[in-house]
């Protein structure tokens, strides 16, 4: 795609919806979604000079600028059968001026590789001029004398900085040197990708892309920016990172809650069912349908007199006890694992950087149990497995006043949301969209009773 296609549907549009105000990016509806300069020298040496009066001061010939443009229009029109006037371009190049300059800012790779070709070109062409002040009419073969007296105007060419993606100028002053020089037409080919001047982006070479861009506008989706990349703050994994030694373990059996000191591992592994939908006649899935999760893993824990599990079970639990101790204080609670209710399993990790995280699964019930004993073994172990309800992703957590963690509100003496949290595990809302109804309706009693409570 070259200058001419962008420059024909803009020139046309802003002729059309007479829009040749002010530039703003904020307020360009006028024209197509991509106007490329860049690729050839005009019209984007007119625009650059002609469209700022700062930068029209520098030139020399303007006549030359002119009859410049008026073959650019001609060869235009005779190419596309377009009715481009000269008026047009002259009233656009003010706006375009400023885009195309905005837009080398934003691209500074752009203005690089520009730099680098305008480079190339400086030094293909340099030795043919003539910058001998004594010699007024220059005595190189292709030099032009551009002052009005017949003296040359130019002393050297500018120095171009590839690494500086500002200096714009010292490259477009290269290039009006060497057309007002003669040294190289009005059609060049600067061999460079165009760039898009609207956002600052290469320009699309792909026509299909560029009609799927004006698709997309017509339908009212994006036609660029749809992929942004993610600007969530990441924290750095120095002193995030924990090992066994820094793990804790608490499980919260209805209201009691213990610390499982004698836990030396655990692991869980979450599985949701998907299957495929087999459309008639296609051998590819349409979509996949999801099914329900599953929660399960396994607790190891070190083999003592008793069963670890036991230490959870409350006092007032009914059951059976021990009765083979002397003294009744120290009963335990007689209960296989899988008679045990659901329960919590908390584990709070805390290292020595003050960095802290939290991870809960709800609702353990046990459905294996498993244990070896035998002479070889340096230690002895209980191996239990489960399925749960609902597991929480591991997340950091702020520590407290006394520098603990306190997910249950027991050291604090506050109320705890974990109780509120095990409801909706419970209720099968957990992490769906019905979590946010739920806890709607928590915060509506609670404001409710707090009301109450304050016109007692």
């Amino acid at each position: 795609m070259t200058d001419n296609d962008f420059s024909i549907d803009a020139l046309n549009a802003a002729r059309k919806n007479k829009s040749y105000g002010s530039p703003s990016y904020s307020t360009i509806v006028d024209y197509p979604d991509s106007l490329a300069l860049g690729d050839t020298l005009f019209p984007l040496l007119y625009i650059y000079y002609m469209g700022d009066s700062s930068n029209k001061s520098k030139v020399g010939n303007t006549a030359l600028f002119e009859k410049a443009l008026s073959d650019y229009v001609l060869n235009l029109n005779g190419m596309s059968h377009s009715s481009i006037t000269v008026e047009d371009i002259q009233l656009m190049s003010k706006k375009f001026s400023l885009l195309f300059s905005s837009a080398c800012k934003d691209n500074p790779s752009w203005t690089w590789t520009f730099s680098n070709a305008v480079s190339t070109i400086m030094k293909k062409y340099t030795s043919r001029l003539d910058f001998n002040p004594k010699r007024p009419l220059g005595g190189g073969m292709y030099y032009k004398s551009t002052g009005t007296d017949g003296s040359s105007k130019f002393s050297t060419l500018p120095s171009i900085d590839s690494t500086n993606s500002s200096d714009v100028s010292a490259v477009m002053e290269t290039l009006r040197i060497l057309f007002e020089n003669g040294l190289i037409d009005y059609n060049y080919d600067l061999g460079v990708r165009p760039i898009n001047i609207f956002t600052g982006e290469l320009a699309q070479e792909n026509e299909d892309y560029t009609n799927m861009q004006s698709a997309a506008k017509y339908l009212g989706l994006p036609t660029q920016g749809i992929f942004t990349v993610n600007k969530q703050s990441k924290g750095s994994t120095m002193y995030h990172t924990f090992s066994g030694i820094d793990i804790k373990a608490l499980a919260s059996l209805n209201t009691t809650v213990s610390e499982l000191d004698r836990l030396l591992q655990c692991s869980w592994s979450i599985h949701k069912g998907s299957s495929s939908t087999r459309p008639l006649g296609k051998s590819s899935s349409g979509s996949r349908a999801k099914g329900s999760r599953t929660i399960a893993g396994t607790l190891i824990f070190a083999m003592s007199d008793h069963h670890p599990l036991r230490d959870i079970i409350p006092d007032t639990y009914p059951g059976r006890k021990t009765q083979i101790l002397n003294s009744p204080d120290t009963w335990k609670h007689l209960v296989m694992a899988d008679e045990i209710p659901p329960f919590d399993v908390v584990l709070t990790l805390k290292n020595e950087y003050g960095k802290a995280c939290i991870t809960t699964i709800y609702g353990m019930e046990v459905v294996d149990e498993g244990g070896v004993l035998g002479i070889d073994n340096l230690i002895t172990e209980i191996v239990i497995q489960y399925t749960a309800m609902g597991m929480d992703p591991i997340t950091e957590v702020t520590l407290d006043e006394s520098g603990e963690i306190d997910p249950f509100g027991i050291i604090q003496g506050n109320y705890s949301d974990m109780w509120r949290k095990r409801e909706m595990i419970a209720a099968g809302v957990g992490f769906s969209d019905l979590e946010m109804d739920y806890e709607a309706q928590y915060d509506a009693i609670f404001s409710k009773l707090e009301m109450y409570r304050k016109n007692e």
